[in-house]
Protein backbone atom coordinates (compact mmCIF):
# COMPACT_ATOMS: atom_id res chain seq x y z
CA UNK A 1 0.00 0.00 0.00
CA UNK A 2 3.06 2.29 0.70
CA UNK A 3 3.94 1.92 -2.75
CA UNK A 4 1.11 2.43 -4.10
CA UNK A 5 0.79 6.09 -2.54
CA UNK A 6 4.32 7.13 -3.42
CA UNK A 7 3.25 6.23 -6.87
CA UNK A 8 0.09 8.24 -6.58
CA UNK A 9 2.07 11.12 -5.51
CA UNK A 10 4.43 11.50 -8.15
CA UNK A 11 3.89 13.22 -10.64
CA UNK A 12 5.60 12.48 -13.40
CA UNK A 13 3.44 8.77 -13.22
CA UNK A 14 0.43 10.48 -12.74
CA UNK A 15 1.13 12.47 -16.32
CA UNK A 16 1.95 9.74 -17.93
CA UNK A 17 -0.89 7.59 -16.98
CA UNK A 18 -3.03 10.18 -18.33
CA UNK A 19 -2.03 10.33 -21.27
CA UNK A 20 -1.60 6.64 -21.66
CA UNK A 21 -5.50 6.66 -21.15
CA UNK A 22 -6.01 8.98 -23.61
CA UNK A 23 -4.09 6.89 -26.30
CA UNK A 24 -1.09 9.66 -26.33
CA UNK A 25 1.81 7.69 -25.15
CA UNK A 26 3.35 4.16 -25.63
CA UNK A 27 3.42 1.76 -23.06
CA UNK A 28 7.04 1.20 -22.68
CA UNK A 29 6.91 4.99 -21.91
CA UNK A 30 5.49 4.49 -18.78
CA UNK A 31 7.72 1.32 -18.11
CA UNK A 32 11.16 3.45 -17.83
CA UNK A 33 8.78 5.24 -15.12
CA UNK A 34 8.01 2.22 -13.14
CA UNK A 35 9.77 -1.63 -12.68
CA UNK A 36 8.23 -4.12 -14.14
CA UNK A 37 7.20 -5.26 -10.85
CA UNK A 38 4.97 -2.46 -9.65
CA UNK A 39 2.69 -2.95 -12.47
CA UNK A 40 -0.35 -4.79 -10.63
CA UNK A 41 -0.19 -1.17 -8.87
CA UNK A 42 -0.06 0.59 -12.67
CA UNK A 43 -3.45 -1.62 -13.07
CA UNK A 44 -5.14 -0.40 -9.56
CA UNK A 45 -4.12 3.55 -10.50
CA UNK A 46 -5.57 3.19 -14.29
CA UNK A 47 -8.81 1.60 -12.57
CA UNK A 48 -9.31 4.74 -9.90
CA UNK A 49 -8.55 7.21 -13.37
CA UNK A 50 -10.78 5.16 -14.93
CA UNK A 51 -13.00 5.65 -11.95
CA UNK A 52 -12.83 9.28 -11.73
CA UNK A 53 -13.41 9.82 -15.32
CA UNK A 54 -16.22 7.97 -14.68
CA UNK A 55 -17.60 9.18 -11.75
CA UNK A 56 -21.14 10.74 -11.68
CA UNK A 57 -21.92 10.36 -15.51
CA UNK A 58 -25.46 10.52 -15.07
CA UNK A 59 -25.28 14.20 -13.11
CA UNK A 60 -24.97 15.77 -17.23
CA UNK A 61 -27.69 18.18 -16.59
CA UNK A 62 -24.77 20.70 -14.87
CA UNK A 63 -22.28 19.73 -17.68
CA UNK A 64 -21.88 21.97 -20.99
CA UNK A 65 -20.45 21.15 -24.06
CA UNK A 66 -20.69 17.57 -25.31
CA UNK A 67 -18.19 15.77 -27.67
CA UNK A 68 -19.57 12.72 -29.99
CA UNK A 69 -17.78 10.24 -31.54
CA UNK A 70 -19.78 9.32 -34.47
CA UNK A 71 -16.29 9.34 -36.88
CA UNK A 72 -14.69 6.96 -34.92
CA UNK A 73 -17.79 4.41 -34.34
CA UNK A 74 -18.60 4.60 -37.91
CA UNK A 75 -15.15 3.24 -38.44
CA UNK A 76 -15.42 0.24 -36.94
CA UNK A 77 -17.74 -2.46 -38.70
CA UNK A 78 -20.85 -2.68 -37.10
CA UNK A 79 -21.09 -6.31 -35.96
CA UNK A 80 -18.30 -4.84 -33.54
CA UNK A 81 -21.00 -3.07 -31.42
CA UNK A 82 -23.54 -6.19 -31.89
CA UNK A 83 -20.98 -8.44 -30.35
CA UNK A 84 -20.66 -10.78 -33.15
CA UNK A 85 -17.95 -13.95 -33.21
CA UNK A 86 -15.09 -13.22 -34.98
CA UNK A 87 -12.87 -16.20 -37.18
CA UNK A 88 -9.25 -15.95 -37.52
CA UNK A 89 -7.18 -18.44 -39.34
CA UNK A 90 -3.30 -19.33 -39.16
CA UNK A 91 -1.03 -20.29 -41.85
CA UNK A 92 -1.91 -23.82 -41.59
CA UNK A 93 -5.41 -23.38 -42.23
CA UNK A 94 -6.90 -23.81 -38.05
CA UNK A 95 -9.55 -21.77 -36.99
CA UNK A 96 -9.45 -19.72 -33.97
CA UNK A 97 -13.03 -17.95 -32.55
CA UNK A 98 -12.89 -14.89 -30.65
CA UNK A 99 -16.32 -13.45 -29.09
CA UNK A 100 -16.91 -9.41 -28.44
CA UNK A 101 -18.24 -7.25 -25.78
CA UNK A 102 -18.67 -3.37 -26.28
CA UNK A 103 -19.89 -1.14 -23.74
CA UNK A 104 -20.61 2.90 -25.09
CA UNK A 105 -20.63 5.65 -21.67
CA UNK A 106 -20.67 9.08 -21.22
CA UNK A 107 -17.67 10.69 -19.58
CA UNK A 108 -17.48 13.59 -17.86
CA UNK A 109 -14.41 15.76 -18.07
CA UNK A 110 -12.85 19.45 -17.51
CA UNK A 111 -10.73 21.85 -19.17
CA UNK A 112 -9.74 24.98 -17.38
CA UNK A 113 -12.64 24.68 -14.98
CA UNK A 114 -15.00 24.32 -17.85
CA UNK A 115 -16.96 20.93 -17.54
CA UNK A 116 -18.19 18.88 -20.55
CA UNK A 117 -19.21 15.47 -21.56
CA UNK A 118 -17.48 12.94 -23.91
CA UNK A 119 -19.10 9.84 -25.92
CA UNK A 120 -16.93 6.74 -25.48
CA UNK A 121 -16.88 3.20 -26.43
CA UNK A 122 -14.96 0.18 -24.79
CA UNK A 123 -14.51 -3.29 -26.58
CA UNK A 124 -13.21 -6.57 -25.70
CA UNK A 125 -12.05 -9.14 -27.97
CA UNK A 126 -11.73 -12.33 -26.34
CA UNK A 127 -10.98 -15.63 -26.35
CA UNK A 128 -13.10 -18.09 -24.61
CA UNK A 129 -10.83 -21.41 -24.49
CA UNK A 130 -8.16 -18.64 -23.04
CA UNK A 131 -9.85 -15.99 -20.88
CA UNK A 132 -6.41 -14.53 -20.67
CA UNK A 133 -6.55 -13.68 -23.87
CA UNK A 134 -7.25 -9.72 -25.22
CA UNK A 135 -6.96 -7.17 -27.34
CA UNK A 136 -9.49 -4.13 -25.95
CA UNK A 137 -10.52 -0.87 -28.79
CA UNK A 138 -11.06 1.69 -27.47
CA UNK A 139 -12.73 5.53 -29.00
CA UNK A 140 -12.66 8.66 -26.82
CA UNK A 141 -11.99 12.18 -27.24
CA UNK A 142 -10.57 14.75 -25.38
CA UNK A 143 -9.67 18.43 -25.24
CA UNK A 144 -6.74 19.87 -24.50
CA UNK A 145 -6.83 23.52 -25.26
CA UNK A 146 -9.53 25.38 -26.59
CA UNK A 147 -8.97 24.86 -30.09
CA UNK A 148 -7.38 21.04 -29.57
CA UNK A 149 -9.69 18.50 -29.27
CA UNK A 150 -7.73 14.65 -29.79
CA UNK A 151 -9.88 12.01 -31.04
CA UNK A 152 -8.76 8.56 -31.94
CA UNK A 153 -9.14 4.87 -31.73
CA UNK A 154 -7.00 3.04 -29.49
CA UNK A 155 -6.06 -0.72 -29.52
CA UNK A 156 -4.10 -2.93 -27.30
CA UNK A 157 -2.93 -6.56 -27.43
CA UNK A 158 -2.26 -8.27 -23.97
CA UNK A 159 -1.75 -4.65 -22.44
CA UNK A 160 0.56 -4.81 -19.24
CA UNK A 161 2.08 -8.89 -20.32
CA UNK A 162 5.44 -8.57 -18.85
CA UNK A 163 6.58 -10.76 -21.66
CA UNK A 164 5.07 -8.79 -24.66
CA UNK A 165 1.84 -6.42 -25.75
CA UNK A 166 1.32 -4.00 -28.25
CA UNK A 167 -0.43 -0.42 -28.81
CA UNK A 168 -2.23 0.53 -31.82
CA UNK A 169 -3.57 4.37 -32.30
CA UNK A 170 -5.79 5.38 -35.13
CA UNK A 171 -5.79 9.40 -34.74
CA UNK A 172 -8.99 11.07 -36.43
CA UNK A 173 -8.94 14.75 -38.18
CA UNK A 174 -11.78 16.60 -39.71
CA UNK A 175 -13.95 13.68 -38.72
CA UNK A 176 -11.67 11.31 -41.05
CA UNK A 177 -8.64 8.74 -40.25
CA UNK A 178 -5.37 10.23 -40.21
CA UNK A 179 -2.02 8.82 -41.79
CA UNK A 180 0.99 10.57 -40.56
CA UNK A 181 4.93 9.51 -40.18
CA UNK A 182 4.04 7.46 -36.49
CA UNK A 183 1.53 5.53 -38.33
CA UNK A 184 2.77 2.04 -40.22
CA UNK A 185 -0.11 2.31 -42.78
CA UNK A 186 -0.45 -0.08 -46.14
CA UNK A 187 -3.04 0.94 -48.47
CA UNK A 188 -3.12 -2.48 -49.67
CA UNK A 189 -1.29 -5.63 -48.20
CA UNK A 190 -1.76 -9.34 -48.67
CA UNK A 191 -1.81 -11.22 -44.90
CA UNK A 192 -2.06 -15.13 -45.15
CA UNK A 193 -3.26 -15.25 -48.67
CA UNK A 194 -6.29 -12.76 -48.19
CA UNK A 195 -6.11 -8.90 -49.62
CA UNK A 196 -6.44 -6.18 -47.09
CA UNK A 197 -6.77 -2.13 -47.61
CA UNK A 198 -6.27 0.66 -45.73
CA UNK A 199 -4.24 -1.28 -43.08
CA UNK A 200 -2.55 0.43 -40.10
CA UNK A 201 0.62 -1.89 -38.05
CA UNK A 202 1.73 -1.78 -35.24
CA UNK A 203 4.42 -3.66 -33.66
CA UNK A 204 5.21 -4.38 -30.28
CA UNK A 205 8.49 -3.26 -29.13
CA UNK A 206 10.53 -3.27 -25.69
CA UNK A 207 12.43 0.14 -24.32
CA UNK A 208 15.48 -1.33 -26.40
CA UNK A 209 13.02 -1.04 -29.18
CA UNK A 210 13.38 -5.01 -29.90
CA UNK A 211 10.48 -7.00 -31.14
CA UNK A 212 8.38 -8.77 -28.33
CA UNK A 213 8.50 -12.66 -28.65
CA UNK A 214 5.48 -12.42 -28.12
CA UNK A 215 1.67 -11.10 -28.64
CA UNK A 216 4.24 -8.14 -31.12
CA UNK A 217 1.91 -7.21 -34.00
CA UNK A 218 -1.58 -5.91 -33.75
CA UNK A 219 -3.21 -5.17 -37.37
CA UNK A 220 -6.55 -3.39 -38.47
CA UNK A 221 -8.97 -1.67 -40.63
CA UNK A 222 -11.96 -0.03 -41.18
CA UNK A 223 -13.85 -3.00 -42.87
CA UNK A 224 -13.06 -5.97 -40.41
CA UNK A 225 -11.59 -3.76 -37.33
CA UNK A 226 -8.79 -6.30 -35.96
CA UNK A 227 -7.36 -7.41 -39.09
CA UNK A 228 -4.48 -9.95 -37.62
CA UNK A 229 -2.68 -10.22 -34.56
CA UNK A 230 0.11 -12.62 -32.96
CA UNK A 231 -0.22 -14.52 -30.24
CA UNK A 232 1.24 -16.23 -27.10
CA UNK A 233 3.43 -18.13 -29.56
CA UNK A 234 3.65 -15.21 -31.93
CA UNK A 235 2.05 -16.80 -34.39
CA UNK A 236 -0.22 -14.86 -36.68
CA UNK A 237 -3.66 -15.48 -37.40
CA UNK A 238 -5.43 -13.00 -39.51
CA UNK A 239 -9.39 -12.14 -39.68
CA UNK A 240 -11.51 -14.72 -42.59
CA UNK A 241 -15.20 -14.26 -41.61
CA UNK A 242 -17.70 -12.46 -39.02
CA UNK A 243 -19.78 -15.49 -37.45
Amino acid sequence: MKELLFLMKTQAVQKELVLLLYGIVKLPVIFKIIKMKNLIYISILIGFFIACSHENENENAQFGQHLKIDEVKNYLPESYFQETALIYVNSAGMEKELHITAKEITVQRTHDNDNYTTDQFEITIFDPDNLSFQISLVGSTNRFSDNIVATGLTGWLMPFHESGHTRIRVQFENNLPKVDIFNNFNETIFIIDKEFSDVYIAIGKNNLQEEYEVYSELNINSEYGVVAFKDENNELWRFDRFK
